[in-house]
């Protein structure tokens, strides 16, 4: 079953396992099943796991330590060759699962992070893999007891992107040169991955103590790109999207199934972009500078807490959405202007290139999830639950600054001319919602006066942040 899909109607009644084995330190996937009728007790454990793990009891469940995805080592295969990420089951037919104060199920888990990739000079630009999307934690028994620390596993972090065409050889150069897109440099970060769906399953009801902590798994990072071009060339560097977080779903599995909550039960928080999360650089080593575009990564939307029609909700918990954190900032600098060559009678053989232009787009910050529909018993008073909105993410940033005229030598006719700088355009990123347009901020390009001072103009930065 995909994330997001998880059904609470799945029977384990008849699933065949392994026993429940007296060492829990060096299991790291499986499935392990409890004696007819009997209680499984996971006291103390500390579980790293590698694959799916399902843990059924026919009578109560109860955890004490804490159940992780270890740390693989490994990347998100190529998609073509995708595997599943890790599940987790925590079972109970006849009885109850109980997470004791001080567990720890999932916090510090995320799914495989993508592969970085650096080029040079080379005919391949640099772009990031992307992250796998986590998997779920599913809780399921007659009734829930939860005095723990429950969060869904976290999507990974893209990968990094960096490209600097700078260190080229002589032979590629020449070999390239005519081919203007083997000359410009280019790096994409990779996509973060999806934060895991966090699901608890109940016949009768579940109860949150003021302990507990019921979170949605975070989405992950989204790669850092940088591009660095050589010669004037133009570079172009886009951060990865950030991962949108898991929700946590609650189901009861009949009517008037209650729910009595005292802790913090909330949707995941979206992928949070690095800072910068994109950086663009043109190429300066030649008479005209080259262009440079960045553009920040996009952050990922919130999750939120999700009921179905069986539950009724009493106590004073907080119930509220995951928030979208702001969006990527994004960097652009546009090459500087050499000086130009011209045949030698020309009277402006001296003149100073242009430099290059610079455009930056600040990512889109990330959306709240949605307002948590919470279920109200209407004999209790409604004022005691709160439904909380999360908070959208501000858009990224956006800096430009355009590239430098190139200054101009005196010619025999006495002619000057100092190269015109690159025009810079700063958009900040839409905030959380895509609400409303983002405005852009231009500084045009300029030209000093014919036999002036010889200096070619100087580029004006652009900034501007977020918009509403």
């Amino acid at each position: 079953m995909s994330n997001g899909q998880v059904a609470c109607s799945e029977d384990f009644s008849q699933t065949s396992g392994d026993p429940i084995p007296a060492d829990w330190s060096a299991v790291t996937r499986g499935v392990f099943r409890g004696a007819a009728g009997a209680k499984v007790d996971l006291l103390g454990v500390d579980i790293r796991i590698t694959e799916d793990l399902t843990i059924i009891a026919d009578g109560d469940l109860t955890i004490d330590g804490n159940i992780e995805v270890a740390g693989r080592g490994g990347l998100a295969p190529f998609p073509l060759f995708s595997t599943s990420e890790p599940n987790i089951n925590l079972i109970s037919l006849n009885g109850s699962v109980i997470v004791t104060q001080g567990t720890q199920i999932g916090p510090l888990s995320e799914s495989q992070p993508g592969a970085d990739l650096v080029t040079g000079s080379g005919l391949v630009p640099a772009i990031g893999g992307d992250a796998a999307d986590a998997g779920y934690i599913r809780i399921s028994g007659v009734s829930l007891e939860i005095a723990g620390f429950v969060r869904g596993i976290s999507g990974g972090a893209g990968g990094d992107a960096i490209e600097d065409r700078t260190g080229g050889t002589a032979a590629l150069e020449a070999l390239f040169e005519f081919l203007n897109i083997l000359q410009s440099s280019r790096a994409d970060g990779g996509r973060g991955g999806k934060g895991g769906d966090l699901v608890l399953c109940a016949l009768e009801g579940i109860t949150i103590a003021a302990t507990g902590d019921v979170v949605g798994g975070f989405g992950g990072v989204g790669g850092f790109a940088k591009a660095v071009a050589d010669k004037g060339a133009p570079a172009t560097a886009t951060g990865g999207r950030c991962g949108d977080a898991g929700n946590v779903i609650i189901n009861g599995r009949q009517p008037g199934c209650q729910i009595r909550h005292e802790g913090d039960l909330a949707g995941g928080t979206g992928g949070r972009p690095v800072k910068p999360s994109a950086v663009a650089i043109g190429g300066t080593d030649a008479p005209v500078g080259g262009h440079a575009t960045a553009r920040g990564s996009d952050a990922g939307a919130g999750g939120t807490v999700i009921f179905n029609a069986n539950c009724v909700l009493i106590g004073r918990g907080v119930v509220e959405a995951g928030d979208g954190p702001p969006g990527g900032d994004a960097e652009a600098t546009g090459g500087n202007g050499g000086q130009l060559r011209a045949p030698p009678t020309s009277v402006f053989n001296g003149a100073g290139g242009s430099g290059g232009n610079a455009t930056a787009h600040g990512g889109a910050g990330g959306a709240a999830g949605a307002t948590p529909a919470v279920p109200l018993d209407p004999f209790f008073p409604p004022t005691t639950t709160n439904g909380r909105a999360g908070n959208n993410g501000a858009g990224g940033r956006a800096t430009a600054t355009p590239g430098n005229g190139g200054n101009a030598v005196a010619t025999p006719a006495g002619m000057l001319r100092g190269g015109n700088s690159g025009a810079g355009e700063a958009r900040g990123g839409p905030n959380g919602r895509g609400q409303g347009q983002a405005t852009p901020v231009t500084t045009p390009a300029s030209r000093p006066a014919a036999a002036t001072p010889q200096t070619g103009a100087l580029g004006t930065p652009a900034a501007q942040a977020g918009v509403p």
